[in-house]
């Protein structure tokens, strides 16, 4: 049952993200491909794990959304909309939020959000490359040896309708 809730969490943040406008759509001319853009996204899943040493990315959900609020309305501008959870060996606490957030701003990332609550161990930060757009949020779950990723790659341009899953 615990996993049905976190699975319909993940589906859930999956198409959030598209209505709050987070996508890392920060140029008018697209670069990346589909592929090369989901690569991003599951790279950037997979860093952010690596940070905690030993955690494990679990529950990984992508999504192609349109940039259309952005670029028109012809949807050929795109972006990876991505919901992972991180399974972690020790609980997530104000340490796990900060070392993230360090690490990240290390590297010329932006905060965009950063936020615990130490009575209900709960948090949340989000960060964002200034370069491409590339952003991501890491926010606590109803366990504490699981996080859940929000993420959204920099856009793409479709070259197929194919590329629209």
């Amino acid at each position: 049952m615990r996993a049905r809730r976190l699975h319909r969490a993940t589906l859930a943040g999956l198409l959030v993200l598209p209505l709050l406008g987070v996508a890392g759509c920060g140029t008018d001319h697209p670069a990346l491909t589909r592929d090369e853009a989901t690569q991003q996204s599951q790279r950037l899943v997979q860093d952010i794990a690596q940070v905690f040493g030993q955690a494990e990315v679990i529950n990984p959900k992508t999504l192609s959304v349109s940039c259309d609020s952005l670029f028109g309305n012809s949807g050929e501008v795109r972006y990876i909309s991505g919901a992972f959870n991180i399974q972690l060996s020790l609980e997530a606490d104000a340490a796990t939020f900060r070392t993230v957030r360090d690490h990240w701003t290390g590297l010329g990332w932006k905060v965009v959000e950063d936020q615990y609550k130490q009575e209900t161990r709960s948090g949340a930060v989000s960060l964002k490359d200034p370069d491409d757009g590339t952003n991501f949020t890491l926010v606590s779950t109803n366990s504490p040896h699981l996080l859940a990723v929000l993420s959204s790659s920099a856009c793409y341009r479709e070259t197929d309708r194919g590329d629209r899953n």
